[in-house]
Parts: C-alpha cells; sequence; structure tokens
C-alpha cells in the first residue's frame, strides 16, 4: 500500500471548491450553495397596465454574491452557473378594484413563467383592492452573465395604481428568494 503526505489538498478550480483540511479533520465544500433572500425595502408604486421589475432592494443574505440589489436580479458568472430554485410572494393594494395581475419570473429580460392572479382577494378585503400571489419556478442559469428578475403587470380599474406593499407589523411580506439546485 502506498501513502501520501501532504499539509493541504485543494482543488484545481478557480473557486477552490474541495479542500481537505489541514489537520485532517475532514473534508468539505468551501463555497456554500448560493444562495439569496431579497425584499423591498420600501412600497413600490408601479404604473398601471404596464410591466414593472420588482425592486427588491434589501437583501436579508446572499450566500455567493447572487443577488445585485442595483438591478433587482439573479446574476451567474462562471462560478455560479447552474439551475436556480425561484420563489416568492408579492402583495399589492391600488386605488381601484385589481382587473388582471400577474407575476413573471423573466430570464435575460423575457418572460420565463407567468402566474395569474386577477383580482385574487385576500385579508378579507371586499373591494377587490387588494391582491397576494405566490410564484415559484426553476430556471436554466448556464451562462456566465445569464440573470433572472421578477416583473409584475398589473391593472386596475379606471386606470388606478398599484402599490407592491412590504411590511406588515415589522415583517415582510413581499420578498423573492433562490438557491441553485444543481450545477451546470
Amino acid at each position: 500500500m502506498s501513502e501520501v503526505k501532504t499539509n493541504k489538498i485543494t482543488s484545481l478550480a478557480s473557486n477552490n471548491n474541495l479542500v481537505i483540511d489541514p489537520d485532517g479533520t475532514g473534508l468539505f465544500l468551501s463555497n456554500r450553495t448560493p444562495c439569496f433572500f431579497a425584499r423591498l425595502s420600501s412600497d413600490q408604486t408601479v404604473n398601471d397596465a404596464a410591466e414593472t421589475v420588482v425592486q427588491f432592494a434589501t437583501e436579508d443574505f446572499d450566500i455567493g454574491g447572487i443577488w445585485d440589489t442595483s438591478n433587482y436580479r439573479l446574476t451567474v458568472d462562471a462560478n455560479t452557473l447552474g439551475y436556480y430554485h425561484l420563489s416568492g410572494f408579492l402583495y399589492t393594494d391600488g386605488s381601484n378594484g385589481a382587473e388582471d395581475q400577474r407575476v413573471r419570473i423573466r430570464k435575460n429580460g423575457t418572460t420565463y413563467v407567468e402566474t395569474y392572479g386577477a383580482a385574487e382577494i385576500v385579508g378579507g378585503s371586499a373591494s377587490g383592492t387588494n391582491a397576494g400571489m405566490h410564484f415559484s419556478a426553476v430556471i436554466s442559469l448556464t451562462t456566465s452573465g445569464d440573470y433572472a428578475d421578477v416583473a409584475i403587470y398589473a391593472d386596475r380599474s379606471s386606470s388606478g395604481t398599484t402599490r407592491i406593499n412590504e411590511l406588515s407589523s415589522g415583517r415582510s411580506r413581499t420578498f423573492v428568494s433562490g438557491f441553485r439546485v444543481g450545477g451546470e
């Protein structure tokens, strides 16, 4: 039997994703699975009957540096390519009744999946002005620079406005989260 002795083994990959620690106590991955949780920093008002990117500008965490708080999107590079599960919730209210409301997960600016929720009443409102929508999908981001974002299309009666509402008793109620489920 042959024996190899060394102080440390590190992968040849540029991200050093596999390391055996120097004291020999174990094998571990030095990079954790890219994941994030982002929310609005304040309420966001959107124009009637227009697609608008939701401004998730506050991160609670971002492992891997994949969420961009200035462009409100998940962007991958050569070290974070893969398949991502994105999910979240939007709570909206508005000046008039909701006629049509859609949440879109977009890949590189083009709709990838769309969740439809016309006048979905939440919170016991009889007016139809409040709506809530869950969204979820696995999206392929396998080329460096690929990105995913979340957009809303909201149409209110009589050209009313829609407000994406952030806080309820100090808790975030509009958010997006995601994590890599598989590598490229």
